[in-house]
C-alpha cells in the first residue's frame, strides 16, 4: 500500500506539471509588456525595412507597448493608436505597467495668418490631406520630425498631428512647425517603473493564477482521479496473483502423504 501512495503522489505531480505549464504560458502572454524610450532620438518607423519612413521621433522617458519581435534588432510596437517599429537599442523593457505610457494632452494652434495645410509626409510635395483654419485651437500633437526645409530661414521641423472638424472629419498628418504656435510644454514622464523581473519575497507563499481558477482545478482533478484509480487496480491485480499461488501452495502442503491417500 505505501507503494501505491508514493506512485499516486508522483503521478499527481507529473499531471500537475503538464496541465499547469501550458496554461501559465497563455496567462503570461495576456499581460501587456512595455518598453521605456531611453534614447532622445528614437525613431518610430512605419516599416522595419525603410529607416527613412518614420512617423516621428518618440518622446524620451515615455513608453511603447510591445507587440512582437521582428528580428534581433527591431521590435514591433504600439504607441497610442499607431503601430510601428523601433530599434531595440533605443528602448529598455520594464516589468510593471506605467500609468501614463504615452504623451497625451499636448496641443498647439496655427499662426493667425492663414490656414495651415496638413500633408501626408513632411514635405510640401507630398499629398494634400486637408487644412486647419487659422483660428483653430487644441490640435493634437504626437511628435516632431525633420522634413523638408520649406523656408531656409524657418528650419525643417514638422509636427505629426491630428485635427477633427465637422466639414473634413478627422485629419492626421504633418504641418510645418514654423507656422504653428503655443505648443504645450512637454514634461518628462518621471513615474517609477520596475526595471528588473519580479522576484518572490523570502518566506512568502504565492499561488499561481492557474491554481486559483476553479475550472483549472476541476480539469486537473478529472485527469488525476481516474489515473490514480487505474494505478490502484494495476497494483491490486499484480499483488493478487502471488497471493493465489501462495494459497495453493499452502493447501498442497496440508495434504497427507501419498501413501495415506485413499484411492
Amino acid at each position: 500500500m505505501p507503494k501505491i501512495v508514493l506512485f499516486s503522489f508522483v503521478l499527481c505531480g507529473f499531471l500537475l506539471s503538464i496541465c499547469v505549464a501550458p496554461i501559465h504560458t497563455v496567462y503570461a502572454q495576456t499581460e501587456p509588456i512595455f518598453y521605456k524610450i531611453v534614447n532622445s532620438n528614437t525613431s518610430f518607423f512605419r516599416t522595419p525595412d525603410n529607416i527613412d519612413d518614420i512617423y516621428f521621433i518618440l518622446p524620451p522617458t515615455y513608453f511603447v507597448k510591445f507587440l512582437a519581435d521582428y528580428n534581433d534588432e527591431i521590435l514591433n510596437v504600439g504607441y497610442l493608436d499607431f503601430v510601428g517599429f523601433v530599434q531595440k537599442s533605443d528602448v529598455v523593457r520594464v516589468y510593471s505597467t506605467p500609468k501614463t505610457p504615452y504623451l497625451v494632452d499636448t496641443v498647439f494652434s496655427p499662426q493667425p495668418i492663414a490656414n495651415l495645410v496638413i500633408r501626408a509626409l513632411p514635405s510640401t510635395q507630398s499629398n494634400f490631406v486637408g487644412t486647419i483654419p487659422y483660428n483653430a485651437k487644441d490640435i493634437t500633437y504626437f511628435g516632431a520630425i525633420e522634413g523638408e526645409e520649406a523656408n531656409h530661414t524657418l528650419g525643417n521641423v514638422w509636427y505629426f498631428c491630428r485635427y477633427t472638424s465637422p466639414e473634413q472629419g478627422t485629419l492626421t498628418g504633418y504641418v510645418y512647425a514654423a507656422l504653428t504656435q503655443n505648443l504645450s510644454q512637454i514634461a518628462p514622464n518621471d513615474e517609477i517603473v520596475e526595471t528588473n523581473p519580479a522576484m518572490p519575497v523570502s518566506g512568502e507563499i504565492s499561488i499561481s493564477p492557474e491554481l486559483q481558477s476553479s475550472s483549472n482545478l476541476i480539469f486537473i482533478l478529472l485527469i488525476t482521479i481516474p489515473a490514480i484509480f487505474i494505478l490502484v487496480l494495476i497494483f491490486r491485480s499484480h499483488n493478487r496473483r502471488p497471493k493465489v499461488l501462495k494459497n495453493r501452495l499452502k493447501s498442497m502442503r496440508s495434504l497427507p502423504p501419498p501413501d495415506e491417500l485413499d484411492f
